[in-house]
């Protein structure tokens, strides 16, 4: 979905299958591209203007016994759309619902339904159903659709104990099995979990004196080496820095990968090795060594990863060894304190 329009993927492989057209003015039929995906099916999309929408669509059939064109219409069923959702953090508002129908079960009142913390890998929803009533015991789901499995209880930093309830989809609405150890007995629901898709949101980390917000993943950027004493100034080794990526984690803690090259300062090349990191907000204090994430074939570092000691700073002190040939051939050593800023 884009502003409301519906773009389907009509994917085919019959080879005698032609031009498809589609009349995108509402008057003149225009031949679609055609694009081949992974699976190796060719395929045009085909725009619809909502999903309510049903489009006429001119195909040109090349038979053994000549051409043919056909208007055929393209509509979706509705009932089978689900929504989707890029791998990622989120959170959203639960509802807790009847066995039979969609009316909010008294048992709601046990679990923690709004700002729910929900994690999508590979199109599943895990919805992580939180509660403190101690009245509570074993919470299955039937993973398998006919058989119910205890779920694995945990314990988060608030002392609130939960399971992960797994969700095909985010629009999925999954049968949950209750047992509740009530004063009189032992009982047993069957609730069913649904997420207000109306109220996901993507999990954001603020960085930087910005205050930018990032999701989970990983961004391309762009880092400079500074002088420590003067940020305004690159540094000599400046050069090193090839590029740069960040890494940042469900947790919200953040990891920087920086690819180095040579050092060039007029006809003079080095490398730049042995980096710390500061962990403070200053060229001084404690350091903690960057990973080496890579080296090429003569042991050259080419990649550090370091986790971002503090999100709210703009940058972080370095220490580096920055090695270079001189003019009779030996080693000359030299140590920068600096600032990795990034941008």
């Amino acid at each position: 979905m884009t502003d409301g329009k519906a773009y389907v993927k009509l994917a085919y492989t019959n080879s005698m299958i032609g031009d498809i057209s589609q009349a995108l003015d509402g008057e003149t039929y225009i031949v679609l591209e055609v694009s081949t995906d992974e699976d190796g099916y060719n395929y045009v999309l085909v725009e619809l203007e909502s999903v309510n929408d049903i489009e006429n669509i001119q195909l040109v059939v090349n038979t053994p016994v000549g051409t043919m064109t056909h208007i055929i219409r393209v509509a979706i069923d509705t009932d089978t759309l689900k929504m989707y959702v890029a791998d990622g953090d989120y959170t959203a508002d639960i509802s807790i619902l009847k066995s039979d129908s969609d009316e909010t079960s008294s048992a709601g009142s046990y679990f923690t339904t709004t700002d729910v913390p929900i994690t999508v890998t590979d199109g599943k929803a895990y919805v992580k159903l939180a509660y403190t009533n101690s009245m509570i015991g074993d919470i299955s789901q039937a993973l398998d659709g006919e058989n119910y499995t205890v779920l694995e209880v945990s314990t988060d930093d608030d002392g609130y104990s939960y399971v992960l309830v797994e969700l095909d989809g985010i629009d999925d609405i999954e049968n949950i099995q209750l047992v509740v150890n009530t004063p009189v007995g032992t009982m047993t629901h069957i609730i069913r979990l649904a997420v207000d898709t109306d109220t996901l949101a993507a999990v954001t980390y603020s960085f930087g004196s910005a205050q930018v917000e990032l999701e989970t993943g990983e961004y391309d950027i762009d880092v400079s080496l500074k002088k420590a004493s003067n940020i305004s100034n690159d540094s000599m080794a400046a050069s090193c820095i090839e590029n740069a990526v960040l890494t940042v984690n469900s947790d919200g803690s953040a990891k920087l990968s920086v690819n180095l090259q040579a050092v060039t300062v007029g006809t003079i090349s080095g490398r730049a090795s042995e980096w710390k990191i500061y962990q403070g907000g200053s060229a001084s204090g404690e350091t903690i060594d960057a990973e080496i994430t890579g080296t090429d074939e003569d042991g050259n570092v080419t990649q550090i990863t370091f986790d971002i000691p503090d999100n709210s700073a703009n940058g972080v002190y370095v220490n580096i060894y920055v090695y270079r040939s001189n003019k009779l051939g030996s080693k000359c050593l030299y140590r920068y304190r600096l600032q990795l800023l990034n941008h």
